[in-house]
């Protein structure tokens, strides 16, 4: 998943570490971002 969402132009914004249990085991939690210029550049 990490590098579907960056080689759609996202950005890693931020991490959430042991934020969700899954089968057990805390995973983290990655939140992306995409940028996009506006008008001024």
């Amino acid at each position: 998943m990490l590098k579907i969402a960056q080689r759609a132009g996202s950005v890693a914004e931020a991490v959430r570490v042991a934020q969700e249990v899954v089968d057990a085991q805390p995973v983290d939690v990655v939140y992306f971002a995409r940028f996009v210029k506006g008008p001024q550049g």
